[in-house]
């Protein structure tokens, strides 16, 4: 988005698919009589008796652009608002003649599972990461764009690792920029949390596959053990068909497995 006055005319430069364009566009076409559409603008031409029309246009004009540009002023729509009789023009900017905005996302570690996240002059993209991290949001200020998010468990961690790997978003270029070694440290704790908890998951297979529990003595285990090893023998299934038989086969061996790790666990 880009704004000027210039010549008797407000010049408002706007992205084809962006928001501020299709809510231009819309008020043009229900509010002012005299306009003319070119391949990449619009003009709006001065006419008297739509003149509290254009000051609600200029007003969200002014509004839109310091909310765009992430800046404060007291005085800004006031001063557009002077402007009141000159022609207006949207510039567009199409699709594919765009010049995509780059913007560098700022990230440091504060401990080992809260973040620091810091954005210069985009609001739009701050408010997209506040609407992201929102359940994990421990300080935030909207002002300056600065928010401490917590990641606190390995689906937090995924969701953070995947989104500081991208290079677009909200049509910006986006890059993030942070110490890769105090990172890496944040990375070695969640894999080795992933490791534990992929290793408690399949620990509670293999209880399942023997009828058992954790809570359950080796004893008991090794009884319930013996009994499906035998019921599930593939010699009892001897001469039956190649897929009776390959069944037997795969449900014997995931049951020694089942028990092997088990008894490392419970005998260890």
């Amino acid at each position: 988005m880009h704004l000027e006055v210039k010549s008797k005319w407000v010049v408002l430069t706007l992205h084809e698919d962006s928001v501020q364009y299709k809510i231009a566009k819309r008020f043009i076409e229900n509010n002012f009589s005299k306009i003319v559409s070119l391949q990449n603008s619009i003009l709006v031409f001065n006419i008297p008796d739509e003149k509290q029309r254009r000051a609600i246009f200029l007003n969200w004009i002014a509004t839109t652009y310091l909310k765009y540009k992430n800046l404060t002023s007291s005085t800004f729509s006031k001063e557009l608002q002077s402007k009141i009789d000159y022609c207006i023009k949207i510039k567009i900017i199409s699709s594919n003649n765009a010049v995509i905005e780059s913007v560098n996302i700022y990230l440091k570690t504060i401990n080992t599972n809260k973040i620091f996240l810091y954005i210069k002059n985009n609001k739009f993209l701050f408010t997209y990461f506040k609407s992201l991290f929102k359940k994990n949001i421990v300080k935030i200020d909207i002002n300056n764009l600065k928010m401490i998010f917590s990641i606190n468990n390995i689906e937090d961690f995924e969701n953070f690792d995947k989104i500081i790997k991208r290079t677009k978003i909200l049509n910006y270029n986006t890059s993030f920029i942070y110490n890769k070694d105090e990172f890496n440290l944040l990375y070695e704790q969640f894999e080795k949390y992933e490791e534990d908890t992929e290793s408690i998951k399949k620990l509670v297979e293999y209880y399942t596959l023997l009828n058992s529990n954790e809570n359950d003595s080796f004893e008991d285990i090794k009884i319930k053990y013996k009994e499906l090893i035998k019921k599930y023998h593939p010699d009892r299934v001897y001469g039956h068909d190649e897929y009776t038989v390959n069944l037997y086969t795969e449900k014997f061996r995931n049951i020694q497995e089942a028990f092997e790790n088990i008894k490392k666990v419970k005998v260890a």
